[in-house]
C-alpha cells in the first residue's frame, strides 16, 4: 500500500501526487491506515516550530563546565592513586596505619566513580549531539530541495555548524586522559 501526501496535508491510501514531506506526514498516513484507510487531514508544521532546535543546543558554557569538571575528576583520580602509591611505598619505613591506606583507597574509588559518571554524561551528550547533527543535515538537504530554483537562501546552516562544533568539542573532551 502506498501513501500519498498533498498540500494542504491530506494523507490517503490513494491520492493525486506524492511529495517528500516530513515525519508529520508519515504520522498522519499511519493514522489513516490504522483507522481503516480513511482520509486524514492535518496542517503542515515545520519541525523547527515543533521543537525549537536552539533548545536542543548544548550551550558553550555547559560544555566548558563539563570539560572542566571532567578534567578535575581525572586529576582527583590521579592524585588519589598517587596517595595510595605513596602510602604503600612509605609503609615499610614509616608508620602508616591501615586506616590511612583504606581512606586513600576509598578516595581512589570515589574519584573513579566521578570520572565514570562524567564520562557517561559526555557520551550521552555526544550521542544526542550526533543525532541532532544528523537531523539538521537532513533538514538542510530538504530545504535545498524545496528551495531549488528559487531565490530563497537556505537558513539553518549556522545551526548545523554549531552542531558540528558541539560534536567535535564533546569528542575532544572524551579524548582527554
Amino acid at each position: 500500500m502506498q501513501v500519498y501526501v498533498q498540500r494542504p496535508l491530506v494523507a490517503r491510501t490513494a491520492g493525486k501526487r506524492r511529495l517528500g514531506w516530513n515525519a508529520l506526514s508519515l504520522a498522519l498516513a499511519l493514522a489513516a491506515t490504522i483507522v481503516g484507510g480513511q482520509t486524514a487531514y492535518g496542517q503542515v508544521t515545520q519541525l523547527e516550530d515543533l521543537v525549537p532546535l536552539q533548545q536542543l543546543e548544548t550551550p558553550t558554557d555547559d560544555l566548558i563546565r563539563l570539560a572542566t569538571a571532567y578534567t578535575e575528576g581525572l586529576a582527583e583520580l590521579e592524585n588519589a592513586n598517587l596517595s595510595v602509591e605513596t602510602l604503600n611505598s612509605l609503609r615499610p619505613n614509616a608508620v602508616v596505619t591501615a586506616l590511612e591506606i583504606r581512606i586513600a583507597q576509598n578516595n581512589v574509588r570515589a574519584a573513579q566513580r566521578k570520572v565514570q559518571l562524567f564520562r557517561a554524561m559526555i557520551e550521552k551528550q555526544l550521542a544526542a549531539a550526533e543525532a541532532k547533527l544528523e537531523i539538521l543535515r537532513w533538514l538542510d538537504a530538504e530545504r535545498e530541495k524545496l528551495q531549488a530554483g528559487t531565490s530563497a537562501k537556505a537558513g539553518g546552516k549556522i545551526l548545523t555548524a554549531q552542531a558540528v562544533a558541539t560534536v567535535e568539542i564533546l569528542k575532544m573532551i572524551l579524548e582527554t586522559k
